[in-house]
């Protein structure tokens, strides 16, 4: 009885947590009035989580900006590489991007060199510049860092050795675009079709892309580093 009375109350709670969201909106996401509480309460790290929320779930930009400025004023240095993030990706302000860049490397946020790497690469196109912002973030496990090595060796700078190198590394480091861009790779530009067939079926069995599983298809139809088999 005591158990039942405990499970009542902890779900008393949180339904009373959910509908007292002073957004409305966040009502429809699960953590989305827990972590506009926490945000109000002056939690240091949740208005990066909310920040987020708005930016890619309710697409309010001024909401995101908002909470993610609330978050790097209270110390959380991702706060203000979610700030440059929305102005690059979302407001196509690549300036105030860079700033905000910045200000979170400064903030000892390691998305904040990331986020350089990324103005250095596509803005300014100083690559040696873009590597070193890179290799930087990645040093300090930044996400997306060592995949946009990849891409700038493999697109750009047409170092398939370099390109293979990083995109390997990105994959163990769970980045689930990176065996399919290895597929593509391989079967694009290496023309090695046994190779790609392999990366293809590893990121088809690890992310369930069905881009991969239409390349397995196609390599088996046209016997593409493997035997040609129309059933399969």
């Amino acid at each position: 009885m005591k158990r039942l009375l405990s499970v009542v109350t902890i779900y008393l709670s949180l339904l009373s947590i959910a509908l007292s969201a002073a957004d409305p909106r966040l009502r429809a996401y699960e953590d989305g009035p827990a972590l506009e509480m926490a945000s109000e309460r002056g939690d240091k790290y949740t208005p990066f989580m909310l920040g987020n929320l708005y930016l890619y779930e309710v697409k309010d930009y001024d909401k995101a900006l908002y909470w993610y400025k609330k978050g790097y004023e209270r110390g959380d240095g991702n706060g203000a590489y979610g700030v440059g993030a929305v102005y690059y990706w979302y407001l196509n302000d690549p300036e105030n991007a860079r700033k905000w860049f910045e200000i979170a490397h400064q903030a000892k946020s390691p998305h904040g060199a990331y986020g350089l790497g990324i103005i250095s690469d596509d803005i300014d196109k100083d690559y040696p510049k873009a590597i070193e912002w890179y290799e930087i973030a990645h040093k300090n496990r930044a996400d997306g860092a060592a995949y946009a090595l990849g891409l700038l060796y493999k697109q750009t700078l047409k170092d398939y050795p370099k390109a293979i190198k990083w995109y390997e590394i990105a994959h163990t480091m769970g980045e689930k675009d990176a065996s399919y861009a290895l597929g593509l790779l391989y079967k694009d530009v290496l023309k090695d079709h046994k190779k790609a067939l392999e990366w293809f079926q590893i990121s088809f069995d690890k992310t369930k892309r069905y881009g991969s599983l239409y390349w397995i298809g196609t390599m088996y139809r046209d016997g593409l580093g493997v035997k040609q088999d129309l059933t399969k």
